[in-house]
C-alpha cells in the first residue's frame, strides 16, 4: 500500500514498487473521498531468465577421450528449482548427450569435443524446449590441439661411418586416429650431435632434421613433441626419466621430463619446481620453471652408491616422483610405474611422446681406457 501520494501538476501521481519473482500483473485500487476505483494494471516486466549454466574451464582439450560435464539449474519463473523444464544442450562443435536432471533443477549433460589438431572456439548452449528465444543460456571456451598418441624416429643413415660428419633424422608424429599429423612442435635435446637449421614440416605428419656431429663417437638424441598449453589451473605433476637404470659411476646420467598439468592432463604453462634426491647420492638442479609448452627436461647425474634414487618434483601442494636404479652392471628388471591406475595412463600416455634414439657409429665398441694393473683384487667388502 502507498499514500497517500501528492499528484504533480498533471494529476499523476507515481509508486516505485518492486515485484516479487513470479509477479507479472497487479490490481491498482485507488481510493479518494469520492470513490474507490479497481483495475488490473501489466506490469510489463521482461521474461526472466530461467536457465543458466554453470561456469566450465576457459580451456577444454579437442580430445574425444576427454568428455566433460556440463551442467545447468533450471527454475520456475517464481524462482524456485524447476525439475520439469525440458532442458536440452547443444554445441557449435563436438556433440552434447540428452540433459539428465540430478535434483533440486539441476540439469547435467556430457560434452565430448571434436578431435583437432588446432586450437578453435566452441560454444556449449542451453536452452527449454518450446521458449529457445527467450530462455537460453551459453558460454565458450578454447578448445587446444589433442594430445598426439606416439612419436617415431627414423636416422638416416642408422649407423654413422666412422668419418660422418652429420646425418638426418625423419620423424613421424601420429594422432589417436593412428594418421599424421602435421604442424606440431618437436625438440631435441643430443649428445654427440647439434641440431642444423629448423625442423621442417613434410606434411602428413611427417618431419624432417638435420644434424652435425660433434664428436667421433655414437649420437644419443631425444625428440619431445611439444603441445598447446591450457589456461587452466595446475592439477598434476608428471615426472619420468629417459633411462630408469644407470652405473654408479658418479658420472652417467640421464635426462628427466617433468610436466605440470591440468584437469584434463593437458599442460600448464610457466609452473616452477622445485627437484631433490628424496633417497640416493646422485645430483640434479634444484629448481625449473615448465616453459610454454609446460614442461621442463634437466639431467640427473648419478651418484656412486648402488641402489634405488627416489627423485621428486613439487610444485605448489602437487607431488610427483620417480626411480632409478644405480648399478654397477646392468640388471634385466623393468621399472613399474606406481600411482593410480588414471596417473599411470596419463604417465604412458605422455612417455610415448618423449622418444630418445641411439645412432652408433662404426667402429666404435667402447671408449679405451688404459689401465694398470698391480697386485690381486681383496675380498668382497659388499653386496647389495
Amino acid at each position: 500500500e502507498f499514500g497517500p501520494i501528492q499528484a504533480d501538476g498533471n494529476g499523476r501521481a507515481q509508486v516505485p514498487i518492486i515485484v516479487p519473482p513470479g509477479n507479472v500483473a497487479a490490481k491498482v485500487i485507488s481510493i479518494s473521498p469520492e470513490r474507490t476505483h479497481e483495475e488490473p494494471l501489466d506490469l510489463q516486466v521482461p521474461d526472466s531468465k530461467r536457465i543458466k549454466l554453470f561456469p566450465i574451464n576457459s580451456t577444454i582439450p579437442s580430445d574425444p577421450n576427454v568428455p566433460v560435464t556440463i551442467r545447468a539449474l533450471a527454475v520456475k519463473a517464481s524462482g524456485e528449482p524447476d525439475p520439469t523444464a525440458a532442458v536440452a544442450f547443444s554445441a557449435t562443435a563436438g556433440s552434447v548427450s540428452e540433459a539428465k536432471h540430478e535434483g533440486n533443477g539441476i540439469f547435467a549433460a556430457i560434452f565430448t569435443p571434436p578431435q583437432g589438431n588446432s586450437s578453435a572456439a566452441a560454444t556449449i548452449q542451453v536452452t527449454i524446449d518450446g521458449e529457445e528465444q527467450k530462455q537460453s543460456d551459453a558460454v565458450s571456451a578454447n578448445l587446444i590441439p589433442v594430445r598426439p598418441s606416439a612419436i617415431t624416429l627414423s636416422p638416416e643413415p642408422s649407423e654413422l661411418a666412422e668419418d660422418a660428419a652429420g646425418f638426418r633424422l625423419f620423424a613421424k608424429v601420429i594422432g589417436p586416429d593412428n594418421v599424421g599429423m602435421s604442424n606440431r612442435q618437436l625438440s631435441f635435446n643430443t649428445n654427440g650431435a647439434v641440431l642444423k637449421g629448423t625442423v621442417k614440416d613434410l606434411g602428413a605428419g611427417d618431419y624432417e632434421a638435420q644434424f652435425a656431429t660433434s664428436g667421433r663417437g655414437p649420437v644419443e638424441l631425444t625428440a619431445t613433441l611439444r603441445t598447446t598449453a591450457s589456461d587452466n589451473p595446475l592439477h598434476t605433476v608428471l615426472l619420468f626419466p629417459t633411462k630408469s637404470q644407470l652405473s654408479n659411476d658418479g658420472l652417467s646420467g640421464t635426462m628427466l621430463t617433468v610436466l605440470t598439468l591440468d584437469q584434463y592432463g593437458y599442460p600448464v604453462a610457466g609452473v616452477p619446481v622445485s627437484m631433490s634426491v628424496a633417497q640416493g647420492d646422485g645430483s640434479i638442479p634444484s629448481q625449473l620453471t615448465t616453459d610454454h609448452t609446460g614442461a621442463g627436461q634437466v639431467y640427473y647425474t648419478s651418484g656412486r652408491t648402488a641402489g634405488l634414487v627416489n627423485i621428486q618434483a613439487t610444485a605448489g601442494s602437487h607431488n610427483a616422483g620417480t626411480a632409478i636404479l644405480q648399478s654397477s652392471s646392468p640388471i634385466p628388471i623393468k621399472m613399474p610405474p606406481s600411482g593410480t591406475a588414471q596417473a599411470q595412463a596419463l604417465l604412458e600416455a605422455w612417455k610415448k611422446i618423449v622418444v630418445s634414439s641411439r645412432i652408433e657409429r662404426s667402429g666404435m665398441i667402447g671408449a679405451q681406457i688404459k689401465v694398470n694393473s698391480t697386485g690381486s683384487a681383496g675380498p668382497v667388502a659388499k653386496i647389495q
